[in-house]
């Protein structure tokens, strides 16, 4: 009799077919796949564990099936690897599964998916790495940093000459933990009380976020956010802590005229807008008009009317908007960045970015930010941000900017960080009263992120 498959392994199996193979965002890939699912809280646990699992881990499952695999994995079938390496997550790093139950749904998923000689190659594989295993002849903590960590040399050793190793590990280690999921509040419909009755009433209790002192953090279990009434109402929107430092930074005004140059999916735009009280003007900007219709869905999910959104190129806004010049509050330049500091919870970045990539953006990088500056106004705030903890992309552009604009100086961000993380802004007092503030994932508990703030001197 035809052993059935196991749900939650076959989803798993399902969304990183279409990550690894397909080269599919492993965030969308989840929202798409888990509100259809059927699965119960249990198994949606485990399946997401199970697809984060390997996506993180990716580099150290190959580094082991290539040492049982005559022409290594690249070799083998798309189906056939990708469900090698959910057996070899499942021996190595899955506490609650026995090596027989990874050994055996794996055998099960290849009988599904592939061919005779497929189920005898991964019997052949996994059981000689359970062996293996059980006689203590795996220890991932003596392999090579890259082995160690799961990160490929060329990425690893860009984190290495930006920290130091013992740092590097540090980081590193915080990227191979279970990302965590953060909301806000929109307080143009809702409030705290509110919100958290509603998920008391799910059945959920909400804790507080790790740095920002307004922020909560919402176990999912797999649940997409869309499925809760408090998101479809816009009373949450769900954002990283890291990210809602930005718009606590730009500290907006009632009033205030925003610009928003790189604003997709328009996270930080209707941030702003909120804190504005819905009282003001927000320009967002995307040069993708599909990435425009994202900020659209949100801003009217989140009953947002200060919001413009537009489709631009942000290195080109003199020729787009002359009019504008000169003329805004507040400019934010969330710029195209490595992702670097988003492993936890992008794990697929691992997969796709380069040192070539990263080279690549420092230009593009440059060009947003300066193009940014024209539209500033006298006394007004620039802020640049990434999403990457690479010193490159960060401080060096930072100071190449100062460089080469003298109408614009350093602002401190001290008391707008302290305002929004309290006590937590201790370790950043020095850098943030220069200017800067550079968030880790070990130290902060949020993704990496970089943000510099620029005040316009003169005209």
């Amino acid at each position: 009799m035809k052993q059935k498959v196991d749900q939650a392994r076959n989803l798993s199996y399902t969304m990183l077919l279409q990550v690894l193979e397909n080269k599919a965002y492993s965030h969308i890939t989840v929202q798409n796949y888990f509100s259809n699912s059927a699965l119960d809280k249990r198994d949606r646990a485990f399946s997401l564990a199970l697809f984060y699992g390997v996506l993180t881990r990716l580099y150290t499952l190959d580094f082991y099936l290539n040492k049982k695999i005559k022409k290594g994995v690249d070799s083998l079938d798309p189906p056939v690897r990708t469900i090698l390496r959910i057996g070899v997550w499942q021996l190595l790093f899955a506490r609650s599964v026995p090596s027989f139950a990874a050994v055996n749904e794996t055998i099960t998923l290849l009988r599904t998916y592939s061919n005779e000689g497929a189920v005898k190659l991964g019997n052949s594989v996994l059981r000689r790495i359970s062996e293996e295993k059980e006689n203590g002849l795996f220890s991932i903590e003596n392999e090579k940093f890259d082995v160690k960590y799961a990160l490929n040399r060329e990425l690893s050793g860009i984190i290495k000459k930006c920290f130091g190793e013992e740092k590097a590990a540090s980081i590193m280690e915080a990227f191979l933990e279970e990302p965590e999921v953060s909301i806000r509040v929109n307080t143009t419909k809702a409030n705290q009380e509110k919100v958290l009755r509603y998920f008391l009433e799910e059945g959920i209790s909400l804790q507080k976020g790790h740095l920002v002192e307004d922020a909560f953090l919402l176990p999912l279990e797999g649940r997409n956010p869309a499925s809760f009434s408090a998101f479809s109402d816009g009373w949450i929107s769900i954002q990283n802590e890291a990210a809602m430092l930005v718009a606590k930074l730009a500290s907006p005004k009632k009033g205030d005229m925003v610009l928003d140059v790189c604003a997709a999916p328009g996270g930080k735009s209707c941030h702003i807008a909120e804190l504005m009280g819905n009282e003001g003007q927000v320009f967002s900007l995307d040069i993708h008009d599909k990435r425009v219709e994202k900020i659209r869905e949100n801003k009217e999910r989140l009953g947002l009317t200060a919001i413009t959104e537009m489709e631009a190129d942000a290195t080109a806004l003199r020729k787009i908007m002359p009019e504008r010049e000169n003329s805004f509050d507040i400019v934010l330049a969330d710029v195209p960045c490595s992702g670097l500091g988003l492993l936890k919870r992008r794990p697929d970045i691992k997969q796709t970015m380069t040192y070539e990539k990263i080279q690549g953006m420092l230009p593009l990088q440059q060009e947003i930010l300066s193009e940014s500056s024209f539209f500033v106004k006298p006394g007004g705030l620039l802020l640049y941000s990434t999403c990457t903890i690479n010193v490159e992309e960060n401080e060096k552009q930072a100071d190449i900017f100062l460089m080469n604009h003298p109408d614009f100086a350093p602002v401190s961000l001290y008391d707008a960080l302290f305002s929004a993380v309290g006590a937590h802004a201790a370790r950043h007092k020095e850098c943030a009263e220069k200017g800067q503030l550079l968030l880790l994932p070990d130290e902060d508990l949020c993704d990496g992120f970089f943000i510099a703030g620029f005040r316009r001197v003169y005209e």
